[in-house]
């Protein structure tokens, strides 16, 4: 039994890896719950052996709560069962006085992007998935965007996103053996996520991320049990999380040398934020 990550208020990633003598194929699944007694057991996965790595995505947990887990493996010899891991899931944030407030420069008016190394339509990103961590109590950051565009005809556009987590989370909705992830849940930007890695957490396969859409994600899975997508997978892409529900965009008019200049607040802990400056022209 590995420690559990992705631990947010309500939810958990578990993780394990099968340690055994043979090489006989098992299945393998988790106990958990609030005590050593678990009462909670994740469906079985098929097809491990020694050495592969297994973990199972646990929703509907509650904030601020201690849960114990452990991994099991059943194989013709009998079930056995892994040691008892531990974790709290995160407490919920919770809105803070502007008592204190600390500005985060993501581009200053100094920098000048080149209009040569933006191709028109297109969306260069400044800060990408920046963890800042609010320790006063109580706090908030006040984010500052400064930038400045050369020779633009059209002008530019500055977007602004915030994820509590940055890794987005969910399932897939289509069919049973698909290749490609659809959730129809999602609010992606389109070929945002090319380059990232996606997990299926029901299978154990992963790979990276060669095409998305608002709903879908391309990708060749490897290393899991079927290496594809089943109803009811679930997944995870780090460096995720922002959709575009949470896209605020600031669009003046304005030529070629001039900036743009904006600032808002924010009282979560942690705040990931991720700021992209796209070509009107």
């Amino acid at each position: 039994t590995n420690a559990a990550t992705g631990i947010t208020p309500i939810s958990a990633i578990l993780n394990g890896v099968l340690d055994l003598d043979d090489d006989e194929a098992c299945d393998v699944r988790f106990q958990w719950g609030k005590t050593e007694d678990y009462g909670n057991d994740t469906d079985w996965q098929a097809g491990f052996r020694a050495g592969d790595t297994f973990t199972q995505l646990i929703n509907t947990l509650e904030p601020g709560t201690l849960y114990h887990f452990r991994t099991q493996a059943r194989s013709s010899l009998g079930t056995v069962s892994g040691v008892d891991v531990a974790f709290w899931t995160l407490k919920p944030s919770v809105g803070k006085a502007y008592a204190f407030s600390r500005e985060l420069h993501i581009k200053r008016s100094t920098d000048v992007l080149d209009m040569a190394s933006i191709d028109a339509d297109a969306i260069t990103t400044l800060a990408d998935c920046k963890g800042i961590n609010l320790i006063e109590v109580p706090s908030s950051l006040t984010l500052t965007v400064e930038a400045t565009y050369a020779a633009a005809t059209q002008g530019i556009k500055v977007h602004v996103r915030t994820s509590l987590t940055g890794r987005a989370l969910g399932t897939h909705t289509g069919a049973d053996g698909a290749l490609a992830l659809t959730d129809a849940e999602a609010h992606f930007v389109a070929d945002e996520l090319i380059g990232l890695a996606i997990k299926n957490l029901t299978d154990g396969s992963s790979g990276a991320i060669t095409d998305n859409t608002a709903t879908g994600v391309t990708a060749v899975l490897v290393g899991g049990t079927n290496n594809d997508w089943d109803s009811g997978d679930a997944y995870v892409i780090e460096g995720a999380g922002y959709d575009t529900e949470d896209w605020d965009s600031f669009t003046p008019a304005f030529a070629a040398g001039s900036s743009i200049r904006q600032t808002k607040h924010y009282d979560v802990d942690p705040v990931y934020i991720k700021v992209l400056v796209e070509n009107l022209d």
